[in-house]
């Protein structure tokens, strides 16, 4: 693979991990948002009141937070393919 490859690779990448970390943001903002309305609802109307509807809040933060584990888990994989790159990028410029 050539310096240029490796070069263009790793701005893949670093879109690649801007990207997950937009929609890290996001996600993170839905889970709070979600947090937000479960609160809300329960001081509003009580627990027992609604509960198809605090349920249906609830799976909305669940769906959020397990949503946040897959994009850490793509952001760690990123930063391991970020760092393999760079890595080439030393040894084609003779820095390793």
């Amino acid at each position: 693979m050539t310096a240029e490859q490796v070069a263009q690779q790793l701005k893949e990448q670093d879109a690649l991990i801007d990207s997950l970390w937009a929609e890290r943001e996001e996600q993170e903002q839905r889970r709070r948002q979600a947090i937000q309305a479960g609160n809300n609802h329960v001081y509003e109307v009580g627990y027992s009141h609604s509960w198809m509807e605090y349920t249906s809040i609830a799976n909305a933060e669940h769906a959020a937070k397990e949503r946040l584990a897959e994009i850490d888990s793509e952001l760690r994989q990123a930063y391991e393919e970020q760092r393999r790159l760079l890595e080439q990028c030393n040894t084609l410029a003779g820095l390793v």
